[in-house]
């Protein structure tokens, strides 16, 4: 599986890379040097940003165009990935499904945020609360709308915090799950006071 952090260096790679032959290939020509300028530092606000927090992204100018978009899930298959997750008792339960496979097959900016719920859910039930709050983290970030797979991201997180032997953190988390499940209408006052990404503290021995 491909992290977020992965998704952003790719990014700067290649835009230093273009960056590199504007400014220090002199057999380039101009038109060239100008296309790798702007293709460059296009990539570099996609890598600052982090192409993992961003639904869809259009830059046109007169020469070119860059765009890409999240894959949005239908109702059906929400569902469906939902009911899954409820239902999953360990890792095996949803490691080889077909909705696992299309999240692991996705780019970090193409994921939505259901693809980052489930990701997040296998990594929990692998015992891997680091990996599990990674995605759980980006999903919560992009999801400002569904409240039902944003308390489920919630879940996960509040699930990780607690294996990692945080429970003060655990119960913020989880106190926001209910909340979104009890009073879906809460989703526009949580989303709009995101909790900052949290690094991924040490488990208690």
């Amino acid at each position: 599986m491909s992290s977020p952090l992965f998704g952003q260096i790719v990014c700067f790679l290649f835009s230093f890379s273009l960056l590199g032959i504007a400014f220090f290939r002199a057999d380039v020509q101009t038109a060239l040097k100008g296309m790798s300028v702007f293709c460059g530092m296009c990539l570099v606000i996609i890598g600052a940003i982090g192409p993992e927090n961003i639904a869809t992204l259009t830059i046109k100018t007169a020469e070119s165009e860059i765009s890409f978009s999240r894959y949005e899930p239908t109702e059906e298959e929400k569902e469906e990935v939902l009911g899954l997750i409820s239902s999953a008792k360990d890792a095996n339960d949803l490691e080889g499904n077909s909705f696992v496979k299309a999240a692991e097959e996705r780019t970090p900016e193409e994921r939505s945020s259901l693809d980052y719920l489930l990701l997040a859910r296998v990594e929990s039930l692998k015992e891997d609360p680091a990996k599990a709050l990674e995605y759980a983290y980006v999903g919560r970030t992009i999801e400002t709308k569904d409240a039902t797979v944003r308390a489920e991201l919630n879940g996960v997180i509040g699930q990780s915090y607690k294996d990692f032997g945080k429970p003060k953190i655990s119960s913020k988390f989880l106190r926001e799950k209910k909340e979104l499940l009890i009073n879906p209408e809460t989703i526009r006052r949580v989303s709009e006071n995101q909790l900052a990404p949290i690094q991924s503290p040490k488990p208690q021995k």
